[in-house]
């Protein structure tokens, strides 16, 4: 994951990983675009995020490809190429919908 994550998030975990920290201090709402009227109270929800999940590989089992019916979800006013690029990929693969959504990344904020 720290590959496809933006330069600041790589910076930042090549700084903490040598201190021995174990999270990275959450951003603020408006870093995931969140929408105006939700932000103070999704930072006062933020906890720190666990470094392992950017830099613990993931081991794949094909459990995914038995699932009949899958969905990606692209929230578009939060820009990233690489999610732009996963959208495309399942847009095209048979099993899979995709949808694009107008909000920020934390679509469940803005478009529950």
């Amino acid at each position: 994951m720290a590959s496809t994550a933006s330069q600041q998030v790589r910076e930042t975990i090549t700084k903490l990983l040598p201190l021995g920290e174990m999270s990275i201090k959450p951003m603020p709402a408006v870093v995931f675009r969140v929408n105006d009227k939700d932000r103070a109270w999704v930072d006062a929800m933020w906890t720190p995020h666990p470094l392992a999940t950017f830099t613990t590989a993931i081991t794949f089992t094909g459990a995914r490809d038995r699932i009949g019916k899958k969905t990606y979800i692209r929230a578009k006013s939060y820009p990233s190429i690489p999610f732009d690029g996963c959208c495309e990929k399942f847009r095209a693969e048979p099993g899979w919908q995709a949808y694009e959504l107008p909000c920020g990344h934390d679509v469940m904020i803005d478009m529950p």
